[in-house]
Parts: structure tokens; sequence; C-alpha cells
């Protein structure tokens, strides 16, 4: 006797583990119907990262929250294939005000590179379930847009156990670029150091390694195919210095892809706060959408035509 099939979608996955180093190492899923079928029009997975200057535990893979909520409405959801939001191991944060971090909690001890080999496994752990490849739109808010950006940098990559199939599309949204500008821009506020030195330690040699701006994405990330860059200008953490440094690296190392065609770099404004764009979700949600429709809506007029 044959099973019916599943109808009762949107289907929720919200503990996926992928290492056991420590609790905070998942990711949750969002299935808004049956995975893709052959023959079906194209769909790409969306995968959130979030921010919260490498510590904050209050910004978790449930930031996404508000972002899906309006998506999962949205007119073009047929257009994606799933959803996704990691967790990773955070640095330590001590003083904060109502979950202060331990000493000995293995998820809240974390210094870079673990941010980035998290998100990586993560990637790698989310591809082998679901198969999705690089048809994946990888969005990160603050420093997860630093996180997003390491991944096409392909610096970390060595040592992994899965072998991870970087994105065809990236949007960072109000993210940290240029870690030593950002530190020297907010050299008046000591907390700015304080957090990135928490993060990264004291040597600017690393700051530099691992800032996005020093990417070399003409050879580490040949199969994008879009860069979306979005801030808003009323941003009182992230100034918009940060997208312009970025947006000037990621010219000097735009280079045809494997689809014979130009990477597209997009520049977006928005308006709020630095945390309103995750917090109410309809900037994060408008520039997601925008971002597919520079990446499927073309393959789906391609299809169509044929």
């Amino acid at each position: 006797m044959t099973s019916s099939p599943k109808t009762d979608y949107p289907e929720f996955k919200f503990h996926e583990t992928y290492s056991e180093d420590s609790t905070l190492q998942y990711y949750t899923v969002c299935l808004p119907g049956p995975l893709l079928e052959p023959g079906d029009a194209p769909k790409i997975w969306v995968v959130w990262i979030h921010g919260g200057g490498w510590r904050d535990p209050q910004q978790a893979s449930k930031s996404f929250r508000p972002t899906l909520g309006l998506l999962l409405q949205h007119e073009k959801l047929h257009q994606i294939a799933g959803f996704a939001s990691i967790n990773y191991r955070l640095s330590p944060y001590p003083d904060h005000p109502t979950s202060p971090s331990l000493p000995n909690d293995p998820g809240r001890s974390a210094k870079h590179p673990d941010h980035i080999h998290d998100v990586l496994a993560a990637l790698g752990h989310l591809q082998d379930q679901y198969g999705f490849g690089e048809r994946y739109l990888l969005v990160g808010h603050s420093a997860g847009a630093t996180l997003a950006f390491q991944v096409a940098m392909g610096n970390w990559d060595s040592g992994l156990k899965t072998k991870v199939t970087k994105p065809i599309g990236i949007l960072g949204i109000a993210g940290v670029y240029d870690i030593v500008a950002f530190v020297e821009k907010y050299k008046h506020i000591p907390m700015y150091e304080e957090i990135i030195t928490n993060a990264f330690g004291a040597s600017r040699d690393v700051w530099n390694e691992a800032s996005p701006v020093s990417g070399r994405y003409e050879s580490t990330w040949t199969n994008g195919q879009l860069a979306v860059l979005a801030h808003s200008t009323e941003d009182m953490l992230v100034d918009m210095e940060q997208e312009a440094l970025m947006e000037r690296a990621l010219k000097k190392s735009s280079s045809e892809v494997r689809s014979g065609r130009q990477r597209q770099d997009l520049v977006l404004t928005l308006r709020g706060n630095h945390d309103e764009a995750w917090e109410s979700g309809h900037a994060t949600a408008e520039s997601i959408m925008t971002a597919l429709g520079h990446l499927v809506e073309p393959e789906i007029s391609k299809s169509t035509a044929r």
C-alpha cells in the first residue's frame, strides 16, 4: 500500500544538527512545498546567517522568523525551494545583560575562524541533506554578511569533512566588510574594537585576512552570478563606508562566471535602523525578492522560451 503524498505545507524542521561540538551547531529549515522534481521550473534555496557581533545570543537562527513569515505569503514564493537559518558558535560575552557567557561553554567560546568553519559545516550538511548544490542565495546581516562573503572567499575550506559548493548569489545586509576600517572609524567608541578583538584576536593582519574586501572573487567564486549589498542610510551602528568599500572590492574582482556572463553586482538602499531589517523583516524580505528576481526570473524566461 503506497502512502499519500504530503500536502500539509509549509513543513518546519527546527533543530537539524550539523556538528556535536556544541549545542549551537544546528540550523532550522522550512520547506514551503514539495522538494523540486525533475521538470519543475527553476527554484532556489534561501539560507540565512544571523548577525549580532559574532557574540550576541539574542540574535540566533530565530531572527529570520519575521522575514520568513513575510516570504511565505509572497506571490512569488513558488520561486523558492526551501529556507534555512544557521546557528553557529559565538564568541564570549560575559557581560551580556540577560544571558552572560560562561568560560566553560563550548558554544560561547568561539574565536575566528570557528564562526566561518561552523557556517561552512552547516552549508555542507544542508547540501548533503537536500542536494541543492550551488542553487542558493546566501543572506547575512551585519556579522552574518561578513560570514556570507567569507564563504565566497574560500580561505577556510581546507580540512572540511564535506565539500561546500559556493552559492550563485550572496546578499549582504548592513555588513562589516573591512574590519580594520570599521574599527578605525569608531575608534572613539571602545566597544567596537572590543567586539572585533573578542571575535578575531588583536592582530590587524588577521583582521585584514578575514575582511571580505580582501577577497579574490574572480578566482574563488567562479560560479557567482549575483552579489547584492543592502544598507540603510539610517543605520547608526555600521556606517555606509563599509558598503562603499565592499562595492569597490567587488568591482575589482569582477569576472566572467561559468555561465559565460559577468557577475552582477547590485547596491540597494534601505530605510530604518541597523536591526530593523530583520526585526520587522520587511527590508530583508524585499531585498531577498529583489535578488531572486535577478537570479530566478531570467532562468524562468529562458525555460519558457524553449
